[in-house]
């Protein structure tokens, strides 16, 4: 009997232990919402981390816990973004495809993905959202992207399909430059640029530009 009282003494700080981490994560994940929301409320220069704080519902001290400036707010919201690109191109590079075909779901399905993050990318504009921002996620998805893109090319080479002369990790770095425009253009959703008729022209230019190099 005493030996049974002991092991289950041993258990409680285990149980403690995982109940605190899933309370922090609870915790982290409505931050990260409350922010999220305020920025796509107003400017990123108004709004406040006792803002934040008050949306999420918890004391100002908790979000030091987690964050140490708004700013780190903005990247881990930027990181969460990526993490959802990330899921996109692994279900899209999955099966054999040409570049175009790749493109083409890569185009129709990375703008959807980032959506929620609208307000996020405009806190980061000018920057090219696949280049310039130097976090780890940010070349977790950048690299995978370019060596998909790279392998598909050389591939359609060899199949000759793209002309051998065609610089395949150049043509990959212009490809998603293009990617990153319209994945932007679509959080603006400005009438003067319908992001369908950019798609279509883009899909348009990409085939005869790789077809015809």
């Amino acid at each position: 009997m005493k030996t049974k009282k002991m092991i289950r003494k041993s258990k409680q700080p285990a149980r403690l232990l995982k109940t605190r981490v899933i309370e922090e994560k609870t915790t982290r994940e409505r931050i990260l919402e409350a922010a999220r929301e305020l920025f796509a409320e107003m400017p990123y220069d108004r709004v406040l981390i006792s803002g934040i704080v008050k949306r999420a519902g918890i004391a100002q001290g908790t979000f030091y816990l987690h964050f140490d400036t708004k700013q780190a707010v903005v990247h881990a919201l930027a990181d969460e973004m990526l993490g959802r690109l990330q899921r996109v191109m692994d279900r899209v590079a999955r099966g054999f495809q040409t570049t175009i075909e790749f493109i083409a779901k890569m185009m129709k399905e990375a703008p959807e993905a980032v959506l929620p993050y609208q307000a996020i990318m405009r806190i980061f504009d000018p920057e090219t959202l696949f280049f310039e921002l130097e976090t780890d996620p940010t070349k977790t998805f950048r690299t995978p992207l370019l060596d998909t893109l790279i392998q598909l090319i050389r591939r359609d080479q060899c199949a000759g399909i793209v002309p051998t002369d065609v610089d395949a990790a150049i043509t990959a770095r212009f490809i998603v430059s293009i990617l990153d425009r319209i994945a932007r253009d679509k959080t603006r959703e400005d009438p003067a640029f319908p992001v369908q008729d950019l798609q279509e022209q883009s899909m348009l230019f990409l085939s005869r530009a790789l077809h015809q190099l």
